[in-house]
């Protein structure tokens, strides 16, 4: 069930940073929210229209400065679509049932996904279980019956395979290319690849460890099914 509102009506609902973030696709300022440090048992509910988003089961301490997950409470829990805000394609979160921008997922979180979905605490609320046992049985029920919101995406993960092989494998030509250019009668065409020395090398590295670290997920998943 979806829950759409004149921008006046969020206005008058939300708190002038909940409305900021959720509503115009703000992004508060990292450790300024006091959620990062509760590790009580919960559920993080949407801040514009209370849809249980999280469980703190699968929130972990990422260093971020904002609120991470491995997992959304339920397969439809949160809505994931592609921005190129800052030109860079990236993961966007936002809330199914009212469409609040939450934050992003990025695929640097823990296993069994691997994914961390980086939320604005000004966009969530913490029901603590004692408060609404109800609203905690029905993230537990949600989260139990989504088996392929514990997976890994298997579109974010080709994506990476593909980005990371790329990188890796134009980073190796770069680095031969400068090596022997005279073996590589084709160089003026490879113009666009990035520079080789320590800065190819470490590009090299990126490239195959995200292609690694993606192989892994895929294997683990299959073991799984």
């Amino acid at each position: 069930m979806s829950i759409e509102l004149s921008e006046d009506e969020w206005r008058a609902r939300l708190s002038p940073e909940a409305y900021r973030v959720l509503r115009e696709d703000g992004t508060e300022r990292p450790w300024s929210s006091d959620l990062n440090a509760i590790e009580e048992r919960g559920v993080w509910s949407c801040a514009g229209c209370g849809a249980p988003l999280f469980r703190t089961e699968e929130k972990f301490e990422s260093g971020s400065g904002w609120p991470s997950f491995w997992a959304p409470a339920g397969e439809g829990a949160v809505e994931r679509k592609t921005d190129f805000k800052l030109l860079m394609p990236r993961t966007e979160a936002r809330c199914s049932t009212c469409r609040g921008h939450l934050g992003h997922v990025f695929s640097d979180g823990p296993r069994p996904t691997g994914q961390r979905y980086c939320i604005n605490g000004a966009a969530l609320d913490f029901v603590p279980t004692e408060a609404d046992g109800a609203l905690m049985a029905r993230a537990d029920k949600s989260f139990a019956s989504a088996t392929s919101a514990r997976r890994p995406p298997l579109g974010s993960v080709i994506f990476e395979l593909v980005f990371g092989g790329a990188l890796a494998a134009g980073e190796l030509a770069s680095l031969a290319i400068r090596y022997d250019p005279a073996t590589f009668p084709f160089t003026a065409a490879l113009r666009w690849l990035p520079p080789g020395g320590p800065a190819g090398v470490v590009l090299l590295g990126f490239g195959a460890t995200v292609v690694s670290r993606n192989v892994g997920l895929l294997l683990q998943s299959a073991d799984e099914e």
